[in-house]
């Protein structure tokens, strides 16, 4: 039996490397809000560094729609892309997030790059409904003993 010393750090070394957000932007992202409201529109410009075999617009956490669809394929070095769309949000949730999410295989059966990236918002939208905002308040009740 062979026996390999690992220590905890270096696991968890590893595992953050692994998961860590890009701290770069190949992409060439930027955004604006162009409308705000229960409906936003938002405009993203990509001029990428590097090529992307597909770029896509998703919804994340808080929206209800995005319209429309925005997705680009054969993204190529030094091309200018852009798209607006309006994102709407759930009544639930107070803040919404769009990912913008680039994707490229640069051989066949390598490893897939992905770049993300999040933009998040408040949402107008938001209803904190009164049941929720009662049942947020803790009321204290006590009981001392009581001496006969």
């Amino acid at each position: 039996m062979t026996r390999i010393a690992l220590s905890l750090s270096s696991i968890l070394l590893a595992g953050s490397a692994i998961a860590s957000p890009p701290t770069h932007n190949q992409l060439g992202y930027a955004h604006k809000i162009i409308r705000s409201g229960a409906t936003m529109t938002v405009e993203i410009t990509l001029k990428p560094k590097r090529s992307f075999d597909s770029v896509s617009v998703q919804a994340g956490s808080g929206v209800a729609s995005i319209s429309p669809d925005c997705s680009f394929v054969s993204v190529t070095v030094g091309g200018s892309y852009v798209c607006r769309f309006d994102v709407t949000g759930k009544p639930t949730d107070a803040a919404m997030t769009v990912n913008i999410v680039a994707e490229s295989t640069p051989a066949p059966h390598a490893l897939v790059h992905t770049e993300v990236h999040h933009l998040t918002m408040p949402n107008s939208a938001f209803v904190h409904s009164a049941a929720a905002a009662a049942a947020s308040k803790h009321t204290l009740i006590s009981s001392w003993p009581s001496s006969n």
